[in-house]
Order: C-alpha cells, then structure tokens, then sequence
C-alpha cells in the first residue's frame, strides 16, 4: 500500500475558493485566514468570484483565479496547507506498515495497491475520493491518535466496499473503530463515525464480534451475512 501525497496549486485554490464559506470548517486556528482570503477574492472581482461559485469558467473567472494566486492571502493558505501536508505524509510514514497488517487481518486478503492523496487546507473538513484511486483530503484535527492514519484507511476501504447502509458502516467499523483501538486502545462503542451509521452499526455488532476474532477471514462472506442481518431486522 503506497499513497503519494501532493498538493496541486490550482485543485487546492479551487476547493478553497469553494468551500471556505459554504464548507465545514474545523479548526478556530484558520478562521481567520479562510476569511481574509474569501474577503480578498470579493474585493478583487466580486462578480468574477460569484461566477466562479456557479461553476462559470469564461476568460474573466479564469483571469480571476489567476489573479488570487497571486495575492498575499493566498500565499498564506499555501504555507498552512504545505505545513499540514508533512503532518498528514509523516503521520502515515510512520503508521504504514503497522496499520496495513492491521487491515489485512481485518480484510483477510493483501492491499498492494496506490493512491494520489490531494491535500487540501486544514481549516476545511475534507475527506472523499475523487477519481479512480484519488482522495482529497484535509481539515482533520489530530485531536484524536492517528487520526489521519484512521480516515485515509476509510476512504481507502471504497475500492473495497459498495456504497450502501450496511457496508458503510461495516467500512467504518473496520477503519475507524477497530482499527482505531488496536492503534490507539480503548474501545467502542462510542463510534467516532457517522452518526447515521450508528444503529447499524449497533446491529452488526454482534457478527463484527465473532468475525475480528476468526484467524482467517473472509470479508464478503461477512458481508453477505451482515446483508441478511440488516434485511431481517429493519
């Protein structure tokens, strides 16, 4: 399991641009920053910045944006965003091979396989895929152990699972319960997940108990039973 960390300058000063006001910021130490820098985009070309918003591309937004890059306040997101980027990279060189024995225990197969990992700024919460083994990925607090190490498995775990109910949250419990505990101890439930997922997770918990104990899994068997489960017990 390989991720290479970048930090593309035009992907970051779009996801920027559009979510420093509408997206969940979480971190008080960036408010300020994510501010001035959406405050200095309306000052320069309100209208071009509103454009850009609407998904408008036209000579006058992509002069807009090249114009951004240029400014003071911009410079200062690149720097946060370089800073937290060795964060996340030397958090994961650290945590790689003690982590992916981990998941393929959990798993019951091997995960030799590569990711793009595109970091975005840290006062923005962001964790998705966004492509064929791409991840976009900033904001998280290392508030909790490991944290970054916990998500980026849970984004990761995709290829793996379909997007449904049931094998979200089995993706969740898996990357970021029990692994979370064998890294960092402790116990769950509390979950630190989705919250939607919780009762689900509640309801295959008792299958999820039996399986992290077998020494050799096989992980659509369980997901196959959990489906059965979750159908009988709506």
């Amino acid at each position: 399991m390989e991720l290479f960390f970048k930090i593309d300058e035009d992907f970051l000063l779009n996801h920027t641009l559009s979510n420093a006001e509408k997206g969940v910021k979480c971190n008080a130490k960036y408010e300020k920053s994510l501010d001035e820098f959406i405050h200095t985009a309306k000052d320069k070309d309100r209208k071009s910045y509103e454009s850009f918003l609407n998904g408008i591309k036209d000579n006058k937004v992509i002069h807009f944006v090249e114009e951004m890059k240029r400014t003071t306040m911009w410079k200062r997101i690149m720097m946060q965003t370089s800073e937290y980027g060795k964060m996340v990279r030397d958090e994961w060189a650290s945590n790689q091979a003690r982590s992916l024995k981990i998941m393929e225990d959990l798993t019951g197969t091997s995960l030799d396989t590569e990711f793009e990992v595109f970091i975005t700024h840290p006062g923005i919460l962001n964790s998705q895929t966004i492509g064929e083994k791409k991840i976009s990925f900033g904001g998280w607090r290392p508030d909790l152990k490991n944290v970054h190490t916990l998500f980026l498995w849970n984004e990761i775990m995709k290829i793996v699972f379909d997007d449904n109910t049931v094998e979200n949250a089995i993706r969740e419990t898996m990357c970021l319960e029990e692994l979370r505990i064998r890294m960092n101890l402790g116990k769950y439930p509390p979950y630190i997940g989705s919250e939607n997922l919780n009762s689900t997770k509640d309801q295959i918990m008792p299958l999820w108990g039996k399986y992290v104990k077998l020494k050799t899994k096989h992980l659509p068997s369980f997901v196959e039973e959990a489906q059965i489960l979750h159908k009988f017990e709506k």
